[in-house]
């Protein structure tokens, strides 16, 4: 929460993104849809990563597990 003060950035806005993204089962899309709003995706140390308008890093399988969960159909995606 304290970097989403920092930074200005609204975490579950761009976990919708991301999950819109993840959602269409392309990975040109989501990076099409991450590009489109500042964003892009990177390969982190623990696995696919999301880097903010402001350069922070998000982990993917965290961004999409919190949209699915907040739209009522969890999904359990790990960082594997």
């Amino acid at each position: 929460m304290l970097k989403q003060e920092r930074t200005h950035i609204d975490k579950a806005g761009l976990a919708f993104i991301v999950l819109k993204g993840w959602k269409s089962y392309n990975p040109d899309s989501l990076r099409e849809q991450l590009k489109a709003h500042g964003c892009s995706l990177a390969m982190g140390n623990k696995g696919p990563v999301v880097i903010d308008q402001t350069g922070n890093v998000h982990a993917l399988n965290r961004l999409v597990n919190m949209a699915s969960k907040a739209e009522g159909k969890p999904l359990k995606i790990t960082a594997k």
